[in-house]
């Protein structure tokens, strides 16, 4: 929301407006315009009121009971269940519920894109996220589900591409959503809620609980084969020797020294895309990006605004080399107030995203494509940071520990492989009918 400000005696009330919009409903961000002109020597009488006498914050609004009697009804039905969690489930604090539910009724759990912290990733029923460079096992789970219980999600473009490629036609879907206008935007719904994720999941495992449920146990093996093919995946990525190195192979070695409580930021872009399926969430709000939007150069900034507010968690940001320089100046900040940040720069000296359509659209006439860098590991000791650069995966744990470490902002760049481009997923939308 957008809210100008065209007299200086109405700043309080825009601002306290903008607070109430901000933490009601579906919370989000706010800006009030301000012309410059309006600033000097104005004075404002401000009465500094408690935030209870304006902002309602969040009603927790508990849905309709007779949808959710429907909503249980059709769950219970179901022999292959798959549950979606999005956004709303961070911002209700449902994970709980979430696991929960996935445990009563043997239903595999899968994220929307930008929000695979919504459950802790070391639950046996975890799959992944689903979306661009989604996980292949939570793509597959939900290709065979036949009821989606969808949790604080729009099932919007990133995640689901507006078609059935992941979602299957014939599934009966369950929605969850604080927002009324997303219910059913998307997909046709068998039944939607308009609610808070966690107080409707409260009431809808109370009645499910009631009609004792028993799980399709074939399906929850299946699951079970799923994770572990997962497992499986991630395991032999990290050990892939090829050089250049692959991003999948940095994210690997990484894992293994991540603390369980780190904040993660990932920018838009290929290298930085892996990052969502190859390293484990554990805690909510532990990732960042930039969701639908995919702007460039938004993790950095980020993660420094990440550790201003939780000072005592790591954090670590993850560019691609382009990606970096769209706020690289922002090292001067953080060597300003000795920010702890961990920056990974994989550097492939290429616009991976934009190459990979050239690459498979336009029959590899790169236009460009391909970028020149400084050695970030300089950049960030030329600042008063500190740098290193790590060519060798056997080394980048050490590097990583290290960083840790260190007072004061740091970056580790490490060369990867400018070929590793998978195929876009909405390739189809650029190319030319044949």
């Amino acid at each position: 929301a957008c809210f100008p400000v065209n007299k200086i005696e109405r700043l309080p009330d825009a601002l306290r407006h903008a607070f109430r919009v901000a933490t009601s409903g579906k919370m989000g961000p706010v800006m009030i315009d301000i012309p410059r002109d309006l600033l000097p020597g104005a004075e404002i009488d401000l009465e500094a009121l408690p935030p209870e006498s304006y902002r309602s914050g969040q009603t927790r609004n508990r849905g309709d009971q007779n949808l959710i009697d429907k909503a249980a009804s059709v769950l219970l039905t179901a022999q292959n269940p798959v549950i979606v969690a999005g956004g709303g489930v961070q911002w209700s604090n449902a994970a709980d519920e979430v696991v929960r539910m996935a445990d009563m009724i043997g239903a595999a759990i899968t994220t929307s894109y930008g929000r695979a912290d919504a459950v802790p990733n070391d639950h046996p029923l975890y799959l992944g996220h689903l979306g661009r460079l989604g996980s292949e096992e939570a793509i597959e789970s939900a290709r065979q589900a036949d009821v989606i219980l969808a949790i604080g999600t729009r099932l919007g473009q990133s995640t689901a591409f507006y078609d059935n490629r992941y979602i299957p036609a014939d599934a009966k879907i369950i929605q969850i959503e604080i927002d009324p206008e997303e219910l059913g935007r998307n997909y046709p719904v068998a039944v939607g809620i308009e609610g808070d994720a966690k107080a409707v999941m409260e009431g809808l495992i109370a009645q499910v609980q009631q009609a004792e449920p028993r799980p399709n146990q074939k399906w929850v093996d299946d699951i079970g084969d799923l994770a572990a093919r997962r497992k499986r995946r991630l395991d032999a990525e990290a050990t892939d020797n090829s050089m250049p190195m692959k991003p999948q192979r940095v994210y690997g070695e990484l894992r293994r020294v991540m603390p369980r409580d780190a904040i993660i930021a990932l920018d838009a872009g290929l290298a930085p895309n892996f990052g969502q399926d190859r390293l484990s969430y554990y805690e909510p709000r532990s990732l960042m990006t930039s969701l639908d939007l995919g702007g460039l150069g938004f993790s950095f900034p980020a993660a420094l605004g990440a550790k201003f507010a939780a000072p005592d968690r790591p954090v670590v940001n993850f560019n691609g080399d382009g990606g970096f320089l769209f706020n690289a100046q922002e090292f001067a900040t953080a060597v300003r107030y000795g920010l702890k940040v961990i920056t990974v720069v994989m550097n492939n000296n290429c616009w991976g995203s934009e190459k990979a359509y050239q690459r498979y659209a336009f029959d590899e006439r790169y236009v460009g494509a391909d970028t020149n860098n400084p050695r970030y590991d300089k950049f960030a000791e030329l600042f008063g940071g500190t740098g290193f650069y790590v060519e060798r995966p056997e080394d980048i744990g050490n590097a990583f520990l290290e960083a840790l470490n260190t007072d004061g902002p740091s970056i580790i760049e490490i060369p990867t492989d400018p070929d590793e481009m998978p195929r876009p997923a909405r390739l189809s939308d650029v190319q030319a009918p044949k």
